[in-house]
């Protein structure tokens, strides 16, 4: 009986005579038409969803997702106001609709009144904002850079089709922008595809998203354990190019190399500062071998107390 139990918790199709036809296991909520994904989440007649073009942007790290700022201006997220967070969601609703970073709505805590920003005035704002009190009210504000954005292409084949990105938002974009790392895992290119966002409605929700279904976690195809994403044509080709024997590298083009190779360990304050390494040649002028870049890169990682391995694809 306990296994029959499983049986019909995991596919009710496996079930004897004797249970109720009506009765759904997860394979029943999850396929066909009706299930979870083709019914609620293909990017239309969702809220707190959108979908676009993808384009490639090569600068964005291969854990983000860039979203252009009228999109970001629509997807909201509820947040209660606290002492913590009380004088940025003020700025936010001194914004309003139209100006990102801004807010959208206000809603009371306890009656479930909402407000809409986009009919006031600049003055109006600022006076709910001078009013605004603790633990009562909710602004639904913008989408903001950090947020978390579950990313979907159809078809959704396997678990990685489905993962979650770190929202970028980019004011001079038109469309979503994209890492080629990506690619393969959504098997995705950019002839026209497009993608799905969803933006989850709480911070737990967003944590649960990050530690489950984050880009880094999904390495490997779940069936065969094949690998997944890795170094692309471009970043091999890169590679074998700036290791040659004849690659050198002026000043301003050796650090730019290095600082945007470094700039997540920068950014978390892994690393307080860069340690460069002298030229190579000193006479005509000071030049750096592209084996220096991969050697400095290399040394700061050592530095910052991460082995190579764990540091995250750029």
């Amino acid at each position: 009986m306990l296994q029959d139990s499983v049986n019909i918790f995991m596919d009710a199709s496996m079930a004897q005579k004797t249970v109720d036809k009506q009765q759904q296991g997860i394979r029943q909520l999850l396929e066909k038409k009706e299930g979870m994904f083709r019914m609620k989440m293909m990017g239309k007649r969702v809220n707190f969803g959108g979908r676009s073009v993808i384009s490639p942007d090569p600068m964005i790290t291969t854990d983000q997702i860039g979203v252009p700022v009228f999109m970001a201006k629509k997807l909201t997220f509820p947040e209660s106001v606290s002492a913590i967070n009380a004088i940025r969601l003020a700025r936010l609703i001194k914004n309003g609709s139209d100006v990102h970073p801004g807010a959208n709505i206000i809603e009371d805590e306890m009656t479930g009144k909402q407000i809409l920003l986009s009919h006031m005035t600049r003055e109006e704002r600022d006076g709910i904002a001078n009013q605004i009190q603790i633990g009562r009210k909710i602004v639904h504000r913008h989408l903001a850079n950090g947020d978390m954005l579950i990313v979907n292409r159809q078809p959704t084949l396997h678990k990685p089709s489905m993962m979650t990105h770190i929202a970028r938002v980019l004011p001079k974009e038109q469309t979503l922008r994209f890492h080629y790392a990506n690619c393969s895992t959504y098997n995705a290119d950019f002839d026209g595809d497009e993608m799905n966002i969803h933006l989850p409605q709480s911070y737990l929700a967003m944590a649960e998203a990050h530690e489950i279904m984050a880009t880094h976690r999904q390495y490997v195809v779940p069936t065969s354990g094949k690998p997944l994403r890795g170094l692309i044509q471009d970043s091999v080709i890169g590679g074998v190019l700036m290791t040659s024997k004849d690659t050198f590298f002026e000043k301003d083009e050796y650090m730019q190399i290095v600082y945007v190779g470094l700039q997540e360990l920068l950014a978390d304050k892994k690393l307080a500062r860069i340690i460069t390494m002298p030229p190579q040649i000193l006479k005509p002028k000071r030049l750096w071998t592209g084996k220096q870049v991969i050697s400095t890169l290399l040394k700061n990682i050592v530095l910052a107390g991460k082995t190579p391995a764990e540091v995250k694809l750029i």
